[in-house]
């Protein structure tokens, strides 16, 4: 864009993002936390992760603040990656397996996922009406405690300790809990599980596969890390790579540009999306 026409925009521009961002914050606290009293069932959970679970403190930090970094994720305006949504679904809807999905940096991988296990959360999606649990965790800076397998390791153990009802005792050595959550990945007949981790590349260690021969029916990994798709694998995805189908997420073409600048806040961006200038710099 011409420069003048540049610095006629920006503050504009800046007002509207402002703006969208206060709404999002309204639409996060207002609406989403009523749904379904998701927020009372969420305490409901802890309790009982705390309570006869016997869940430890740092796993149940991470139980709550991980569904809130996940449900605020959700809450803001998300356009786009059908083929990628698409993919990961048609994936699910089979026996098994691991996926990993992959990108250079900055090009939404941790919005993409939070917003699919959000969906599989609340029950946007059915597959074959088998019933779904999705264990998560999140290796990301923005998550207190999220960073260290260890950690991750005791999150999803928890997990699947209150979606079992059974009391799954987690040992304090990180190989040991890498071992319990090994034996621990045997989904009931007629149930898929998916453990979904996001960040391989931000975990401060190797995050090893939880599996060594052949996946049990029902289990699935979506892993995420970045990678242009070029040249070698980076090391914390080569160990899965060896069981896996790829799932790349491409830049927002102009067509979900446009698509973003008519749906965010109120209308107030919707005039640039048929900018084309406009919309060629935001890509």
């Amino acid at each position: 864009l011409p420069e003048e026409v540049r610095k006629t925009l920006e503050p504009e521009i800046q007002r509207a993002v402002q703006q969208i961002e206060r709404q999002q914050q309204q639409f996060s606290h207002e609406v989403l936390s009523k749904l379904a009293g998701i927020e009372e069932r969420l305490k409901r959970m802890e309790d009982l992760l705390k309570g006869r679970l016997r869940i430890s403190r740092v796993a149940t930090f991470l139980f709550r603040s991980t569904y809130h970094f996940i449900r605020d994720y959700a809450s803001k305006v998300f356009v786009g990656r059908k083929e990628a949504f698409d993919r990961l679904n048609r994936f699910l809807s089979g026996e098994k397996g691991v996926a990993i999905v992959y990108a250079p940096a900055g090009y939404g991988k941790t919005t993409f996922l939070a917003n699919w296990v959000w969906k599989l959360m609340v029950g946007e999606w059915r597959f074959d009406d088998s019933q779904v649990h999705v264990f998560h965790h999140f290796f990301n800076p923005n998550l207190q405690y999220s960073r260290t397998p260890s950690n991750a390791y005791a999150h999803l153990l928890a997990q699947i300790s209150f979606a079992t009802q059974e009391q799954i005792d987690i040992p304090e050595r990180d190989d040991e809990r890498h071992a319990t959550l090994a034996e621990s990945l045997y989904p009931p007949k007629g149930v898929k599980w998916v453990i979904v981790l996001d960040g391989l590349d931000d975990a401060e260690g190797e995050v090893k596969p939880f599996i060594s021969g052949e996946i049990p029916e029902g289990l699935f990994f979506v892993v995420s890390g970045r990678w242009d798709g070029e040249g070698e694998l980076p090391p914390y995805l080569k160990e899965w790579a060896k069981f896996t189908e790829f799932i790349p997420l491409k830049a927002l073409s102009e067509d979900e540009i446009r698509e973003w600048l008519r749906k965010a806040g109120e209308g107030e961006l919707a005039r640039f999306a048929e900018n084309d200038d406009f919309v060629r710099m935001l890509r």
